[in-house]
């Protein structure tokens, strides 16, 4: 740079320019030189890159590292800055992934050989100059004709430099050229913005290209100088292709051996400079395309050429259907003037026979040459032929043979991923480099003298570039992709490259439809895929496999893809099933094709139709799912909410936001946000955000949830199923929590990790709910389903939650979260065929009772429970016999390894008063207890409760850990228990008398255990029954015996009701337990029970005591046992208890000082005694409320212990009604209990104003008393001088306030005993029938006021 003062104005303006965003062409004057001789320059940009604060060149636009493109918006550096992964990678090849920042520093020499160059390393520890290209770009008319003439050179002037120069999308005009320390090079050539059309990548569609660039990369490298032309038109090399032929974009950091580059990207190098070339391919085509065709047809002009290279994608009409296409490029060209190219394919690398690779693709080429010798013949002059396909072979088997017969050798040419495999079909960089080589190489060997005078113009004038080899420092390395390959970050935790959304068969069963996703995947998709379909028929056997004929493409980025050629060798008929996987694909060409790859790479989760019957979650057209495209809504991310369409409802009191956008291919999505604050403070608020669905779900059929979510910030965003959200029931009455998205886009379920979203792009999640088999399954970005279980769809019993399903809810509470929501779904699916079970009942003994069975089958509905016509019901036929027991039958010897021990001295457990107490008298030999290595075996002789006892002890002897089990045996009988080795093992009476039955016994070393001989089914009386069907087994005792239970095979007990209904949920087999009933004299356990439990000290009050739960030793009920069978007793004064149990209050009874009084009242039976506590109070109203009591409208919850009745904020009113109204008609005293529950910040008392309003039976309010913070006011208002209470001092602890209602004087007296108040009661006020509490909107509902002994289970009211 020059620092005159000369320049010093010239420096300011170009300053101010830059900082207004105004670009600097020049006008083309007379005196203008153009770059390259005989063009019209129409304007001109001449760049000067160098350090800030520095000046340009005469002339010359100053460049710093810190110019952005996209700031100053007419030139400037891409990568530069943190939302740089935003732009993509096609606007010039490359692009940035998330983290990804190109630093840039100004160096080189002096004047216009200073220069900019990138410097640093990543996290990796890769360099910046050699992986981060610095990229430049100028904003440019598309359609318009440039020349440029560029400048590079060393960044560090004292070091050689390694340079690569690329324009357009990553087009390399030289690669790897040495330039020396502190020398330039410069190099002039044509560039043509043009949009290019996209088909099969996404976003698709005609793109804009609108800018130059030129970007340098390799060691020390740095871009010094650039000028640039806008001239009027010349002469273009178009390309149209596949993807072998088309540009390879690519992500950083940037290594030519790993991205995949077609061959028309190559040809930049070698083309005459004053041609720009336009290449138009793209992955996926085949010389069938029309619309990439119309792109080329639109522009070309005379003097152009037109570069055709199919044949890869002819798959499913060959040589025949790539000919039949031909015409039409060739008319295109002739009718303005143009020359055709046909160029023959490039060959794969996937056939290597003999010692050297071999065609798969010559048929094309044999075509293309003899399509263009018929035009030739027939008199065309505008038309040329060049063989790549035979040029490319002899390269691979170059290669090879340079490298000792490696076959792997030319691997490092194709598309090689680290950490994958490589792909037989595209090349990478170094490949299109030297493949565009042999192109040349052939075009210079066509010997046709018509077709190589078409050639000439550009034959003649091709560069001196040569291609680059790949180096020996990397080769040497070991086979690619090896230590050479640079390290980096996958942008994505998906597990999959390929997700298949969608597989169609038509009416005949054959596929002919499939719709897969290509996204970033931890599995580089290093190849083409195909698509393999398993086809079983009902029985769940294979039939056989279909398998796709195209391929899905790798070659064409990320997006969607449409498969529609299959094999048609296998149909999906009537009852089959079938699932698809995308697996890696070996492309043999011919009649071959693809075929699977036998490394067996899976590229995509086994897809499981989801077969969508019915949306639920509709949008506003009502006929589709949701996906947040709404009339007169504004997708900016910060005009038009949610909550303002399609009847989503907002509800919480955190900061809620929930904008709508959408992406650049216009998917419209919601960014819901909540910052989980309420009033200010953090983590305290909620959100929640619901829509009614269509259709209400019940309790059975499959459901599909489905949504693409990006993951921004935070975590704490729930996914739910619920029914009943409200501004009451936030969450619903009823609820299913299907995901959260937690922090770094987590997604768990189930409290399983079920993968990660990305903060990149839209991840999809799918959920699907199996209430039938009580599942669920889940997976994120296509990746490998998760399994769920849903313990409430699993469960036996007839009522499963939740009942209905009604809303889908986002729901967030006491977190902050950001994440962006499209394509939202609730679906029903078709349902499938459940699974069959077996369950076989038996009563094991018929002589003491019988068993019937009867099922209802439940008919799928998406609302109700189903209702069936129930089956006949079944019976067990009688049986001679008791059936033997499942256990093993005692043998007659005992084994050597087994301790057999025998009942120890008679137990006699002796009953006292006011507690239980079981009498268990045994005699020597009525239980023994045989311990082997892990099994306690203990036999009974009789009915009888014990305790069996295991001490497991340290290598030192002490005792580590002792565990009881209660046995109990009804009858005679064997049963076993597992235990470990080397425990002593014992059995004693009970843990209360711990009294020894037998002696110990130590768990011998393990021997081979004796199998138990199961009940064969022949002896159940069996019913093959579907998955869900109600079933009810009822047993029935004969006289003299009782049903004591259903049982399994194993002695678990499933019901003591003789009645049992269920849902069946897989194989049963069920024993219905009859034993002898038991008389008056077995019962040796009661209780009693008092009606009422509280009575008034009146003389004559009464109640009665009943004995109930009468069991015998081993807890056989029995029900016919009476209160006169009872001897009852009370030893308080003045009351009398009759043969029947009537409790009487007599004349001597006596409360003293006391307004309420408890009396024990005893009853004994068999020795045994128990006791109840009745309640006897001296004032004239009692109000017994328990939990869950209909006369208050409010909610329960426990404080200090006790079940209260609580009484929020946020505005709310609850009401509790007595059940009998107190009357006013004298001085009348009620008294409370009251407490207080803080909210999370531990905040003192009831919070703002909470109001008592007591009021009369006719609804009119009579007197009020209030809170505030910590004090009760006697009237409406925190008045001074009115306080009559305070609430206790520490929170859920209650203190007394008492209220006297004087009716004469209308005073209302209301204290604590330390502080007092007044209220007035209103004229004619009567009774007191109900009170209303009332909340202030500001007070806020976390802080809880629990009052009056609503605190205990009942309300307490005295009056005086």
């Amino acid at each position: 740079m020059k620092n005159n003062l000369k320049k010093l104005l010239c420096a300011a303006l170009s300053t101010a320019m830059i900082a207004g965003s105004i670009v600097l062409p020049m006008t083309a004057s007379a005196e203008t030189t153009p770059i390259f001789d005989g063009d019209t320059v129409e304007q001109e940009w001449k760049f000067d890159f160098g350090a800030s604060g520095t000046d340009a060149e005469d002339g010359y636009t100053l460049v710093t590292p810190d110019t952005n493109y996209v700031t100053n918006k007419e030139y400037g550096f891409l990568g530069i800055d943190e939302d740089s992964y935003k732009l993509g990678n096609r606007l010039d090849g490359f692009g940035n992934q998330k983290g990804q920042v190109i630093k840039l520093q100004a160096g080189g020499g002096t004047g216009l050989n200073d220069a900019i160059g990138s410097v640093g390393e990543d996290s990796f520890g890769n360099a910046g100059d050699v992986y981060y290209p610095t990229r430049f770009a100028l904003k440019a008319d598309d359609e318009a004709y440039y020349r440029v003439r560029a400048t590079v050179t060393t960044l560090d002037t004292t070091k050689d430099a390694e340079i690569s120069l690329y324009t357009e999308r990553k087009h390399p005009i030289f690669t790897d050229t040495k330039v020396e320390a502190g020398q330039t090079k410069t190099v002039e050539f044509s560039v043509r913005p043009t949009p290019i059309y996209y088909e099969k990548s996404e976003p698709k569609g005609t793109i804009a290209d609108g800018m130059v660039n030129v970007c340098v990369a390799g060691k020390n490298s740095a871009i010094a100088s650039i000028e640039i032309q806008k001239v009027q038109e010349y002469p273009v090399f178009w390309v149209l292709g596949d993807s072998t032929v088309t540009d390879g974009n690519c992500s950083l950091p940037f290594f030519r051996l790993q991205n995949y580059t077609g061959v028309g990207t190559g040809l930049t190098k070698y083309l005459p400079r004053n041609y720009a070339m336009v290449n138009e391919g793209e992955g996926g085509l085949n010389a069938a395309d029309n619309y990439h065709f119309n792109m080329v047809k639109d522009r070309i002009k005379a003097g152009d050429y037109l570069y055709v290279e199919y044949g890869h994608n002819h798959k499913s009409d060959g040589p025949a259907g790539y000919v039949s296409n031909l015409d039409k490029y060739y008319n295109a060209c002739h009718s303005v003037g143009a020359t055709l190219v046909i160029v023959s394919p490039i060959e794969r690398i996937n056939t290597f026979t003999d010692g050297a690779y071999q065609h798969t693709l010559d048929g094309f080429a044999t075509a293309g040459a003899q399509y263009v010798a018929d035009k030739v013949t027939a008199g065309a002059t505008d038309i040329a032929y060049v063989d790549l396909n035979s040029y490319s072979l002899d390269f691979y088997n170059k290669i090879t043979t340079d490298n000792g017969g490696d076959s792997g050798a030319i691997k490092f040419y194709f598309q090689t991923a680290k950490g994958g495999g490589t792909d037989q079909t595209h090349p990478n960089d170094a490949g299109a480099e030297n493949l565009a080589y042999e192109f040349v190489k052939a075009a210079k060997a066509v010997t046709d003298e018509t077709q190589k005078a078409a050639l000439a113009p550009v034959v003649n004038n091709f560069t001196d570039e040569t291609p680059n080899l790949v180096s020996t420092e990397i080769t040497s390395l070991g086979a690619a992709p090896n230590d050479a390959w640079p390290q980096y970050v996958v942008p994505t935790d998906n597990e999959y490259p390929v997700v298949i959304k969608d597989i169609k068969f038509n009416e005949a069963g054959e596929a002919n439809y499939a719709k897969v996703l290509v996204q970033d995947a931890k599995i580089d998709l290093g190849a083409y895929g195909i698509i393999v379909i398993t086809v079983k028929d009902e029985n769940g056997e294979e039939k056989g496999k279909i398998y796709a004929i195209d391929q899905v493409d790798n070659s064409t980025g990320n997006g969607t893809q449409e498969i529609t050629h299959f094999t048609t060798d296998v149909k999906l008929e009537e009852g089959d099933t079938y699932t698809a996987t995308v697996w890696k694909a070996k492309d043999n060409g011919g009649d071959t094709g693809l075929t699977v790859d036998p490394e067996n790479v899976q590229y995509s989760a086994e897809y499981i139709p989801t077969d969508v019957e019915e949306q639920y979650l509709l949008n506003e057209d009502k006929d589709g799912n949701e996906q947040f495209g709404f009339y007169g809504a504004t997708y900016d991310g910060k005009t038009s909410s949610l909550k303002e369409f399609n009847d989503w409802t907002q509800i919480g009191s955190a900061g809620i936001t929930a904008y709508l956008n959408q992406t650049s291919d216009e998917t419209k999505y919601v960014e819901i946000t909540s910052d989980g604050a309420k009033n200010g403070s953090a983590n305290q608020g909620s959100f929640y955000y619901s829509k009614d669905l269509s259709t209400e779900i019940g309790t059975t059929g499959r459901y599909l949830v489905s949504a693409d979510v990006q993951y921004v910030s935070g975590g704490g965003m729930t996914f739910n199923l619920v029914t009943g959200h409200n501004d009451k029931n936030l969450g619903g009455t009823e609820s299913l929590n299907l995901f959260t998205i937690g922090s770094g886009g987590l997604v768990t379920a189930g409290n399983k990790e079920v993968g990660t979203i990305s903060a990149t792009a839209l991840t999809n999640i799918q959920y699907i709910l199996d209430m039938d088999l009580g599942i669920a399954t889940v997976s994120v970005g296509g990746g490998t389903p998760v399994e769920i279980a849903l313990n409430n769809y699993q469960t036996t019993e007839l009522t499963v939650t939740p009942t209905k399903i009604t809303q889908f809810l986002f729901g967030g509470s006491k977190v902050a979260f950001d994440n962006k929501v499209a394509n939202l779904s609730v679906a029903k699916l078709k349902d499938q065929k459940l699974p069959s079970y077996t369950i076989g009942i038996r009563s094991n003994d018929t002589a003491k009772g019988s068993v019937t069975l009867s099922y209802v089958t439940p008919e799928p509905t998406a609302t109700t429970e189903p209702t069936a016509t129930t089956e006949p019901t079944v019976t067990t036929e009688p049986t001679a016999t008791t059936e033997p027991t499942a256990t093993t039958e005692p043998t007659a010897t005992t084994e050597p390894t087994e301790a057999t021990a025998t009942a120890a001295p008679t137990a006699t457990a002796e009953a006292k008063d006011n507690e239980t107490a079981t009498v268990n008298t045994l005699a020597d030999g009525d239980v023994t207890l045989t311990v082997t290595a892990d099994k306690a075996v203990v036999t009974a002789t009789k009915a009888l409760t014990a305790v069996l006892v295991e001490a497991q002890y340290t290598e030192n002897g002490t005792i580590k850990k002792v565990t009881t089990t209660p046995v109990t045996f009804e009858e005679a009988g064997t049963q076993d228990y597992t235990v470990t080795t080397g425990s002593k093992v014992m059995l004693w009476d009970s843990l209360q008398k711990m009294t020894p039955l037998t002696v110990s016994s130590v768990a011998p070393a393990p021997t081979a255990a004796p199998t138990a001989t199961p009940i064969p089914d022949s002896e159940y009386t069996m019913e093959t029954l579907p998955l869900n069907n109600v079933v009810t087994l009822k047993a029935t005792a004969n006289e003299g015996y009782v049903f004591r239970g259903w049982k399994t095979e194993s002695g678990t007990t499933l019901s003591m009701d003789d009645e049992y209904t269920f849902r069946l949920r897989g194989d049963s087999r069920i024993v219905a337990n009859f034993v002898n009933a038991p008389t008056v004299a077995d019962i040796t356990d009661f209780e009693l029970s008092l009606s009422p439990a509280s009575i008034k000290s009146t003389t004559g009050s009464t109640t009665t005591v009943s004995i109930k739960n009468a069991t015998d030793s081993v807890g056989t009920p029995m029900d016919k046992v009476t209160n006169t069978d009872v001897t009852w007793s009370c030893d308080e004064t003045g009351v009398t208890i009759d043969a029947n149990g009537v409790v009487t209050i007599g004349d001597g009874f006596s409360m003293g000082d006391s307004l309420t009084k408890n009396v024990t009242i005893k009853g004994t039976l068999n020795g045994v005694t128990k006791t109840a506590t009745l309640t006897v109070f001296g004032y004239e109203y009692y109000e017994d409320m328990a939990e869950g009591s209909t006369n208050y409208t409010g909610k329960f919850m426990t404080l200090g212990g006790k079940t209260a009745i609580v009484f929020p904020g946020l505005g709310q009113t609850q009401t509790y009604t007595f059940g009998s109204r107190i009357t006013l008609d004298k001085a009348t005293t009620v008294k409370f209990d009251h407490t207080w529950a803080p909210d999370s910040k531990n905040k003192w008392g009831a919070g703002q104003l909470k109001t008592l309003n007591f009021k009369n039976s006719s609804g009119t309010t009579i007197f009020s008393m209030c809170y505030s913070w910590g004090t009760l006011y006697a009237g409406t208002a925190a008045t001074a001088g009115l306080e009559a209470a305070t609430l206790p001092d520490k929170k859920t602890e209650y203190t007394t306030v008492t209220v006297t209602i004087d009716p004469e004087t209308k005073v209302v007296t209301v204290t604590d005993g330390t502080k007092s108040a007044t209220t007035t009661l209103t004229d004619n006020a009567g009774d007191i029938a109900s009170i209303e509490f009332s909340a202030d909107k500001s007070s806020p509902e976390t802080r809880i006021i629990a009052i009056s002994n609503f605190v205990k289970r009942f309300f307490r009211f005295s009056c005086h």
